[in-house]
């Protein structure tokens, strides 16, 4: 019996030994086999391998430009991908771009099945994963350049609704900017779907009624758009004269071609026009002089444009585009004007106000308890600090006490000294604003000599 139980014993540690876990999202494991036919479900073992690799990571993107797998071989062939990949619960869509055919399965469950090279399949409807899935896709080369581009993404399901054929949504963009869309001669409220910031919303509340039509705003900084009728099919956006430099669709949706603004320093902007093109643009200089003209725009790509503002522009419009998406960075020194594309630099000026007292006004829209003011005091080595008070909506203020010899605005334009206090002060490095040191002049001087 003690031996029955010894060999007992053994075998069950050599079993518990020699079980091996699943390890999810450890690289890709890909054979490459001669026959390109051999192989077209998960669990096929080819006889033919002749290369075989890891490939790290999830979403993977390969091109044989000579048709051949690591130079061997011919252009002839298949290969297997296999991983467990650990998904996060959500919906997903599958893509794929291929040369030639290729084959998708989770778990055993085929998704997508194309004989022939396309771009951007897509397996519809999404799926719903959560946890270890095995991932296998089946890629075959029937001969000349190859490649195999495999993708997906979450929580985009949309992309796979069937278009409203007999019903569109208009699509407008006003003088300012601001975009609306419109459903003619309907009184069902669309689900809307739109993404702002990374996040989606998805809502009916926003439409209004005029007529037997609905109509709404899209949110300034949203940057897609889909509206679903109540059969579970998405609108056709019929974009309109003045919309097409603000939008364009991809799949369904509304994308917008954003204006971005980023502080550059020195007084200068950033602007970027996302999806773009050379769009006429408006500047206004110090002094009063102005120009329009396109010859601003520089491209790396033809497909986003940017230009660096000119030195001494106080405002700068685009005539057309979506309405400018201040930095968070960048909006200490630069505003929207409201209800326009009309993007303005803040100010930061010294000044004598109306009781004959010396102080900082700081125009924009900035949260004054954000803005710190930096300052010393006459016989004082100690730096101090303090924060503006909000006049109104575009105006801060901070009233100069008399014994303060120096001040340092944390954000925003270097400060303007205007011309009724330069005879007290002046700009330092490094953004300060010194006080200037007092002049004495005696009337006695003329008969010092003499």
């Amino acid at each position: 019996m003690k031996g029955v139980f010894l060999i007992t014993l053994l075998v069950t540690i050599m079993v518990v030994t020699y079980v091996t876990p699943v390890v999810a999202d450890s690289g890709w494991n890909v054979k490459y086999y001669s026959d390109p036919a051999i192989c077209s479900n998960p669990g096929c073992v080819p006889g033919q391998i002749y290369f075989e690799t890891t490939v790290p990571g999830d979403i993977f993107h390969m091109n044989y430009p000579d048709g051949k797998v690591n130079g061997l071989g011919n252009d002839r062939w298949g290969s297997i991908w296999r991983q467990t990949i650990n998904f996060s619960e959500g919906n997903y869509v599958f893509y794929a771009s291929h040369d030639d055919g290729v084959m998708i399965f989770l778990n055993n469950t085929n998704i997508m099945d194309v004989g022939v090279s396309e771009n951007n399949n897509l397996a519809c409807p999404a799926r719903h994963l959560n946890g270890n899935v095995d991932v296998t896709v089946i890629h075959k080369n029937t001969g000349g350049p190859a490649n195999i581009n495999v993708w997906w993404t979450k929580n985009e399901s949309d992309v796979c609704l069937e278009p409203v054929t007999d019903k569109f949504l208009n699509v407008y963009t006003g003088e300012d900017g601001s975009s609306w869309v419109v459903y003619e001669n309907y009184t069902e409220r669309p689900v809307v779907h739109y993404w702002k910031y990374g996040q989606e919303t998805v809502t009916q509340a926003y439409w209004q009624v005029d007529g037997t039509n609905l109509w709404m705003y899209i949110p300034d900084e949203a940057d897609s758009f889909l509206a679903v009728d109540s059969s579970g099919r998405f609108l056709i956006p019929l974009i309109h004269n003045g919309a097409e430099s603000s939008w364009y669709i991809e799949n369904g949706w509304l994308k917008r071609k954003s204006v971005f603004v980023t502080d550059m320093g020195n007084g200068l902007a950033k602007v970027t026009y996302t999806h773009g093109s050379r769009l006429q643009v408006s500047i206004n200089y110090q002094g009063g002089t102005a120009e329009t003209n396109d010859t601003l725009w520089q491209t790396d790509n033809d497909i986003d444009f940017y230009f660096i503002t000119p030195a001494n522009a106080i405002t700068f419009e685009l005539h057309g585009g979506s309405r400018p998406i201040i930095d968070a960075n960048a909006d200490w020194s630069w505003a929207n004007e409201p209800d326009s594309r009309i993007v303005a630099i803040c100010y930061i000026f010294v000044q004598k106000n109306n009781l004959g007292k010396d102080e900082i006004i700081y125009a924009t829209y900035a949260n004054p308890t954000q803005v710190k003011i930096y300052y010393y005091l006459k016989g004082d080595n100690t730096e101090h600090s303090t924060l503006f008070t909000q006049d109104s909506d575009f105006y801060l203020y901070f009233q100069i006490p008399e014994n303060l010899i120096s001040f340092k605005v944390d954000k925003g334009p270097v400060p303007a000294i205007t011309p009724e206090v330069s005879a007290r002060w002046e700009n330092g490095a490094d953004r300060w604003v010194v006080r200037k040191a007092p002049v004495f002049i005696s009337i006695f001087l003329p008969f010092i000599n003499r």
